[in-house]
């Protein structure tokens, strides 16, 4: 049954509540996994024979933990927004749903498509395309939503101007997104059919395209993409610090180097790349599939990604991006790259 609120005051009471409730369904849920992880390590302590298959479940329950607290979190925001008015929600529930003790497993990713998409040809219809949307999910950062869907933060922050206080949004809320057609989760698609476009003309795409490959794998975290097989990736690399990881990946996997040139080393990947006759180009002549390596604060060649189109003037790059809220990394779009201490553009020989 619908509940009506009526006075600010009362609403602010019930917020305060739900947040409470949900604080302490997080606080039940931290102690179960507390417990759970000490039987774990009090397991691997007395049999040191079963180290890997502790260290293997522990991932599994950590995995179920995740899904739990996204769980209360998004039932926390479906009540937020019943209590703001949100015709969408007709009913609301004043008490979050006690957390499970048995935590679930987290769903191994699917296969990506390798098939390349065909972009339909231009239509001289005046039907308005309807607007792209995001719907955010547990631990999305609004830079980290921009990055994912090709878009810069300022555009996405224009295109929202219902949102009052950028640093806070919640589970369940939509964005809007500048552009095409709606989203949730999906990055946007970058230029199909070989080309980029340049502002002034288009560069054909390499047949051993990096970038094509690296596409495939967008929205894809490096927990889940490391141990998947897809990409010859080493599995033990930290997930904050796997840019390298995964570029040789997609070089080796687009046959431009083999797995000897392959480095988890941003400096150590440069170095294989120009011992195998890849040149130094300006960013101007980049083609998809080149390699990027940024200089950063704390010395150069800091961090690597694809070079995969551009966007009116601004680059483009596809990479294995820190943008999770934990500090670890997901394949992404990267508008703009970051410049201010260099970079260094690799091309593949003739």
């Amino acid at each position: 049954m619908s509940t009506k609120v009526s006075g600010s005051s009362n609403v602010q009471q019930q917020i305060a509540q739900l947040q409470a409730q949900e604080k302490e369904a997080l606080q039940q849920l931290d102690a179960v996994q507390a417990q759970t992880d000490k039987v774990l390590t009090d397991v691997e302590n007395a049999i040191p024979a079963a180290k890997t298959l502790v260290d293997g479940f522990k991932k599994v329950v950590d995995g179920g933990f995740s899904v739990e607290r996204s769980a209360i979190e998004a039932k926390l925001a479906e009540q937020l927004k019943a209590l703001n008015g949100d015709p969408a929600t007709t009913s609301t529930s004043t008490t979050p749903s006690t957390p499970s003790t048995t935590p679930s497993t987290t769903p191994a990713p699917s296969t990506p498509s390798t098939t390349p998409s065909t972009t339909p040809a231009p239509s001289n219809s005046t039907t308005a395309t309807a607007p792209r949307t995001y719907v955010v999910k547990s631990g999305d950062t609004l830079s980290g939503i921009a990055s994912r869907n090709g878009v810069t933060l300022s555009a996405l922050e224009a295109a929202n101007p219902q949102i009052k206080n950028f640093n806070l949004i919640y589970p369940g809320q939509t964005l809007n997104l500048p552009g095409g057609s709606s989203s949730t989760g999906t990055p946007a698609p970058a230029p199909s059919g070989g080309t980029t476009s340049t502002g002034s003309g288009s560069a054909p795409a390499s047949g051993k395209d990096a970038s094509a490959v690296a596409r495939q794998y967008l929205g894809w975290t490096e927990y889940k993409l490391e141990p998947s097989g897809q990409l010859d990736m080493d599995t033990w690399v930290a997930k904050n610090v796997d840019c390298a990881n995964f570029v040789s990946g997609c070089l080796e996997k687009a046959g431009l180097i083999s797995h000897a040139q392959r480095s988890d080393n941003v400096s150590g990947l440069a170095s294989h790349l120009r011992g195998a006759g890849w040149q130094d180009v300006p960013l101007a002549n980049a083609k998809p599939g080149d390699v990027v390596c940024f200089d950063g604060p704390e010395g150069n060649y800091q961090h690597v990604e694809i070079f995969d189109h551009w966007q009116g003037s601004t680059p483009v790059f596809i990479g294995s991006n820190n943008v999770l809220s934990d500090g670890t990394q997901e394949i992404t779009y990267d508008v703009g790259g970051r410049w201010a201490h260099g970079f260094h553009v690799l091309a593949p020989p003739a």
